[in-house]
């Protein structure tokens, strides 16, 4: 009892850091949420000539997306309406706090493996089948670190008392980091790898790897983020409030990856048609015969319609890029 009364006397002590920093948060992953909806509208909207298990994993996505939102407001009515001005509810976490991070780490999850397919696509081969595998290893085990946190932060009275078994979101988050490190490199490696010498589309490879380092290094950035104040801030909520940004924030980096195929594309067709290169709803990039260093299965053949940009995007070898 003591122990609950001394975490709400530092509760009403620093009501900005702690419900403040939760309310920011939720604020800023509804806005996230928005921009998810129009990345997921949009990548249907383009008509990718993708398989169906990738399709049907950006509706999964997008629908764990809505989980995540329904949860995470359940969790603040709960704080800011039902127990409004009751100071010993803020210090205890709730199922619909703790379902969220699950459905979190989930979507995490589901996320690296659509990235860890895209690395063996590009390299139509199984030269990188350890990376992905080491990738998706260490996304498990975030998975299983952060759903013990959860679980076991759920069991206590006090949401502050998580400290005692800090290593557990240590661990998490390291893997997480880890994994998407591999990845961003994996992929800038098999990109640069594909270059052809063409200015063209060699303009369009550098832009993707670009793409793929700074989505890299926001997530990276907002996951080391949650995990410094988490250990320098003990006594607030703030890395909680990151944590919920960070969920948003994968998906979108996924969804950004995924849409920037017909921008890129279709600007380096444009420049190519207005350079007098004649219509440009057609070009084929072959690596040399005999240069080893470039896949001999980069052929593409990219398919746009000029006109109608609701018009089906099909992107050959590249749909995974």
């Amino acid at each position: 009892m003591d122990s609950i009364l001394s975490e709400s006397k530092a509760v009403e002590a620093k009501l900005g850091a702690t419900l403040g920093a939760v309310l920011i948060g939720f604020a800023a992953t509804c806005a996230l949420y928005g921009v998810t909806s129009l990345q997921t509208w949009m990548y249907f909207t383009y008509k990718f000539a993708d398989k169906l298990p990738l399709r049907s994993a950006i509706k999964l996505l997008w629908t764990l997306d809505t989980l995540h939102v329904v949860l995470l407001t359940t969790a603040i009515y709960h704080y800011a309406v039902v127990d409004f001005g009751n100071l010993r509810a803020l210090v205890r976490p709730t199922w619909s706090l703790g379902g969220m991070a699950i459905v979190s780490l989930v979507s995490n999850v589901l996320v690296r493996a659509l990235f860890g397919m895209r690395i063996l696509k590009l390299s139509a081969g199984w030269r990188w089948v350890v990376p992905v595998i080491l990738v998706n290893a260490l996304s498990l085990f975030s998975f299983g670190s952060g759903t013990y946190f959860v679980i076991k932060g759920l069991s206590l009275p006090s949401i502050f008392d998580v400290h005692e078994f800090s290593w557990s979101l240590w661990g998490a988050i390291a893997a997480s980091l880890t994994a998407d490190g591999i990845t961003t490199a994996s992929q800038c490696m098999i990109l640069r790898r594909m270059k052809t010498g063409l200015e063209s589309p060699d303009s369009v490879i550098e832009l993707l790897m670009k793409y793929s380092i700074n989505t890299a290094l926001l997530t990276s950035l907002c996951a080391l983020t949650a995990l410094i104040t988490f250990t320098t801030l003990p006594g607030t909520l703030v890395y909680i409030a990151l944590y919920f940004v960070y969920s948003k924030l994968y998906v979108n980096s996924l969804l950004a990856t995924l849409n920037a195929r017909a921008g890129t594309l279709k600007n380096t067709l444009d420049a190519r048609s207005r350079s007098g290169g004649g219509p440009a709803t057609e070009m084929a990039f072959k690596s040399r015969e005999g240069d080893l260093t470039r896949p001999a299965q980069f052929t593409t053949i990219i398919s746009l319609s000029m006109k109608n940009m609701s018009s089906p995007v099909t992107c050959g070898g590249m749909d995974e890029v």
